[in-house]
């Protein structure tokens, strides 16, 4: 039987696919990506962790179940962690305030849509709001650390997704949680729908790094 976290990506596989050959993964893959963009991104990026972490802790506090109580504090802390070291060094190195640029709509339109989800939703719905944000990551990131070499210049940002045990120990964790749950199939249906909406949003949040960059 397949797994429901399987449907989930195989009903979003073309969204994926559009995003391997999106010319900012083929930027970060080639170091054609124009710095400009790439700025753009890590700061919107910065700003939409602080929202995304919240959501992991309504989750997290929200929850019934213990185990995806505490699964979802534990990631919620991390990616506070997060925040202050791959984005901070960046904008360290840069010179940089997250407060710099405004949030992009496309941004405030992913954390609208995430936090509507966290209220109205069912737990599940939740789950397979966030899980597009954790899993892409994971593939996009193993999908460039398979051919980039150290010395690229966005070497950093790949290996933190590509080639991190603890990343992927993570993603692994909330895929397990979301296989686990008894759904019927009108909630799976809306699932499906969910993480669909959320993996075009990613699609989309890269897209406006190309389309906005900053000046």
């Amino acid at each position: 039987m397949t797994k429901k976290s399987q449907i989930l990506w195989n009903a979003s596989d073309p969204v994926f696919r559009s995003i391997l050959a999106h010319p900012f993964i083929e930027g970060l893959k080639n170091e054609s990506l124009a710095e400009n963009a790439f700025k753009f991104y890590i700061l919107q990026d910065s700003i939409y962790l602080r929202y995304f972490g919240k959501i992991l802790q309504k989750i997290s506090l929200d929850s019934s179940d213990p185990v995806t109580s505490a699964v979802f504090r534990k990631h919620y802390e991390a990616s506070l962690l997060v925040e202050k070291g791959l984005h901070e060094s960046y904008l360290k190195s840069w010179n940089l305030s997250r407060d710099f640029v405004k949030q992009s709509q496309d941004n405030l339109s992913y954390i609208s849509f995430l936090e509507y989800t966290s209220k109205y939703g069912t737990m599940a719905q939740r789950i397979s709001s966030v899980l597009p944000c954790y899993w892409i990551y994971l593939e996009v990131g193993k999908h460039l650390a398979s051919t980039v070499k150290p010395e690229n210049r966005f070497y950093s940002w790949i290996k933190t997704y590509g080639s991190n045990e603890n990343y992927e120990n993570s993603v692994r964790e909330v895929i397990s949680i979301f296989d686990a749950m008894n759904i019927e199939s009108g909630e799976m249906t809306e699932c499906i729908s969910t993480f669909r909406t959320a993996s075009v949003y990613e699609y989309l949040f890269w897209d406006s790094a190309c389309r906005n960059p900053m000046p």
